[in-house]
């Protein structure tokens, strides 16, 4: 299991804890899933990710330099 994907699973942990509720944990945990199978490149688990823990008011979370490393435009994460 590559490094990303073991930190995806951690911060679900935390954000799950907050209030996520289980359909929401499952689609996030398939997607990374999906991820550490070579099927979906890492912005796709990554984007939901940051939508949840906007939603659910993660500050911990929201301030982690490795969910925004790079500029938008330059697509860094959009391949598999």
């Amino acid at each position: 299991m590559c490094c990303s994907t073991v930190a995806c699973r951690r911060g679900v942990a935390m954000v799950a804890s907050a209030v996520m509720d289980r359909e929401s944990r499952a689609e996030l945990l398939a997607h990374i899933g999906d991820y550490a199978g070579g099927r979906v490149p890492l912005v796709v688990p990554l984007t939901l990710f940051v939508h949840h823990i906007r939603r659910c008011g993660v500050p911990y979370l929201a301030d982690q330099v490795y969910l925004r490393p790079h500029p938008v435009e330059l697509m860094l994460r959009n391949h598999v």
